[in-house]
């Protein structure tokens, strides 16, 4: 009043009743598989009560009751959405639900492939390889290891093709690849192979030459390079320009051949390779053209000589036969002329 302030009345001490706890809030994941889900929330304010429990729903299911303020869910369906909503409960009872979290499950690993990778094709330098695809995986790893390290990979592609090329090899040089599909979930298991590059291809004939003596013909050529061992030339040769059939195999640089008269011939060389992948070819070298035109038969010197041996022999047996004549004349007309003289003489006499 206007007079002053009067004497405080004595404290009075008031309690007010306990009340159910709020909603939890910050719901999160620790950790989540294709087939669990590790998750927590901040702890509920209980007004005038401590708390006793949380209730945890996932979808439409029954509350799964959790002592402290955090869940583990396991037998899940992989890739699938999941709405939890937490309650918290004291001694006056349960809470309102927080909010809908909507979680999703993890995407599992790939399966393996069903069969390791195979050869497709290999060169020197290179090798080919493809494997079969499972429907399920749209995305393939691809890793060589050192010749000198095999446990140490380098990834060599990545990528939603069934077959690689990979380059920049050595030659007679086996080499581990390994492949496996990939996804967010990370790596699936791994199918390896191994795999040996061939040797160097053989080299290519540089130059062919020919030389033509009568009916005998002389091939020469030259190579750039040293055969390697296995290596041995390879003549092929045609009467019809289209097919070429061997005629020569071995390591001299020349060939000898009798040709026939009035035929057009086709010759090609190249390098010949016994690898151990199989047999290999050089390039062939240019097709070399020969065509013997001489108008009379060519005759070798064996059949030379058998004709001049008949010539002589027929024409001895030729003489023989005229001198025998000779003496049958003779003989003959010396028996006749008696008679012819008896003759003349009775007529004229």
């Amino acid at each position: 009043s206007v007079a002053g302030q009067s004497v405080p009345s004595e404290a009075t001490l008031y309690h007010s009743p306990p009340a159910p706890p709020e909603p939890p809030t910050k719901i999160r994941v620790v950790e989540k598989t294709e087939n669990s889900l590790h998750l927590t929330w901040e702890s509920s304010v209980s007004p005038g009560s401590e708390i006793l429990h949380y209730n945890v729903t996932l979808n439409n299911s029954s509350p799964v009751k959790c002592e402290q303020n955090e869940y583990f869910a396991d037998g899940l369906n992989s890739e699938t959405q999941y709405k939890i909503r937490v309650q918290a409960v004291n001694t006056v009872g349960p809470g309102q639900f927080s909010q809908v979290k909507v979680i999703e499950t993890g995407t599992p690993l790939p399966a393996p492939l069903p069969a390791p990778p195979q050869l497709l094709a290999r060169g020197h330098n290179f090798l080919k390889i493809g494997w079969n695809s499972v429907r399920t995986i749209k995305c393939f790893l691809v890793q060589r290891a050192s010749p000198e390290s095999p446990e140490d990979f380098v990834t060599v592609y990545e990528g939603n093709k069934t077959q690689v090329k990979i380059g920049k090899l050595s030659p007679r040089t086996t080499y581990k690849l390994r492949v496996c599909g990939v996804n967010t979930a990370g790596n699936g298991a791994w199918s390896e192979n191994e795999f040996t590059t061939d040797s160097v291809p053989p080299p290519p004939i540089t130059k062919v030459t020919k030389s033509l003596k009568e009916d005998e013909l002389t091939l020469s050529w030259q190579v750039k390079e040293k055969l390697q061992d296995g290596e041995v030339f390879q003549i092929l040769q045609s009467t019809d320009d289209e097919n070429f059939v061997p005629v020569y195999e071995g390591l001299e640089r020349q060939h000898h051949t009798i040709l026939l008269q009035d035929t057009c011939y086709s010759f090609k060389v190249r390098v010949k390779h016994e690898a151990q992948s199989g047999t290999q070819f050089g390039p062939f070298s240019q097709t070399l053209l020969v065509r013997l035109k001489s108008t009379q038969p060519v005759k070798d010197k064996r059949e030379s000589e058998r004709e001049t041996r008949l010539v002589e022999s027929e024409s001895e047996s030729t003489g023989g036969t005229f001198e025998d004549s000779h003496v049958v004349v003779f003989i003959l007309v010396a028996l006749c002329l008696p008679a012819m003289l008896a003759i003349v003489y009775f007529v004229y006499f």
